[in-house]
Parts: structure tokens; C-alpha cells; sequence
């Protein structure tokens, strides 16, 4: 799966020494989601969203600081 911030240069990290994220230019898979509410009691406005992850391999995927020995970044996150 390409997601919008998927990692592409493995090289590059911020001063804190997190890997450094962008969007994809080429995705090559989607996700759509529809949805239909009945009986709304109006019209709408905007919508908006959010996405959850969970990270199973966590401690594979992201830095490890040093002085404590294991990754400091939660395991869950949400993209809006």
C-alpha cells in the first residue's frame, strides 16, 4: 500500500534523527470510502476526517533512542 506519507529516501532524518516522511508522487492504490446517512436533518456543510493506524512492527520500522534503549514514537497514531 502507498499511503500520502509514505517514506521514500532512506537516508534522510531530521535533527532529532526521525526519518523524514512525504507524499507519495505516484501512489498506486486508494482507498474510498462511501457513506450514506438517512433522514440527515439538513444538507452538509463540509465533511472532514481522520485516519487511525496501529503499527505492529514498531521498534522495526521507526528510530531507536539510544539513552533508553527502544523507540520513543506511540504505536498508534492518526492521520487527518
Amino acid at each position: 500500500m502507498n499511503t500520502g506519507s509514505e517514506r521514500h529516501d532512506t537516508d534522510a532524518t531530521t535533527t532529532d534523527g526521525d526519518p523524514v516522511y512525504r507524499k507519495n508522487p505516484h501512489p498506486t492504490q486508494a482507498y474510498r470510502i462511501t457513506m450514506t446517512i438517512e433522514d440527515a436533518p439538513g444538507p452538509f456543510e463540509w465533511v472532514s476526517g481522520t485516519a487511525f493506524y496501529e503499527m505492529t512492527n514498531r521498534d522495526a520500522c521507526t528510530p531507536i533512542d539510544r539513552s533508553l534503549g527502544m523507540s520513543t514514537k506511540q504505536k498508534e497514531d492518526g492521520i487527518p
